[in-house]
């Protein structure tokens, strides 16, 4: 197991945080509340080889295919308003992905992790409603 994933995992359990972990994969799945969004959010911690990790919401936003265009309008808005996060649009799958990478350490990652997480559960539960808006507006 990568040791940025093992060292995540004890930070959160000691926090009491609830997730699911896949080994094998290298993540580990975080749901969580947040605002605007019934029943909430779900982040994939995703463990690279070395000291890099991805955080992806993926189908954050699913949209028709007649919306593409409009969803990366609103992507372009948010982008340009929220720092420590990125929103793109996956064109294959017709939905926006909510998503941010970080360089972590061994001796910080949980702490890390536990902040970038949360700041992505603020941001998307602060932006969706701009996505809802372009959706049934």
């Amino acid at each position: 197991m990568n040791i940025n994933m093992k060292m995540t995992m004890a930070f959160l359990d000691s926090k009491g945080v609830g997730y699911e972990a896949n080994e094998e994969k290298n993540l580990i799945r975080i749901k969580s509340a947040t605002k605007n969004m019934d029943p909430g959010i779900e982040v994939l911690v995703i463990f690279d080889e070395g000291e890099t990790i991805g955080l992806r919401t993926f189908g954050y936003v699913n949209f028709p295919e007649e919306k593409t265009e409009l969803m990366y309008k609103i992507c372009s808005e948010v982008n340009k308003d929220y720092r420590w996060a990125k929103f793109y649009v996956d064109e294959e799958y017709h939905m926006v992905t909510l998503a941010d990478d970080a360089v972590v350490e061994p001796d910080t990652c949980g702490e890390e992790v536990f902040r970038l997480v949360g700041n992505l559960v603020i941001i998307g539960g602060d932006a969706y409603p701009h996505f809802m808006k372009g959706l049934w507006g």
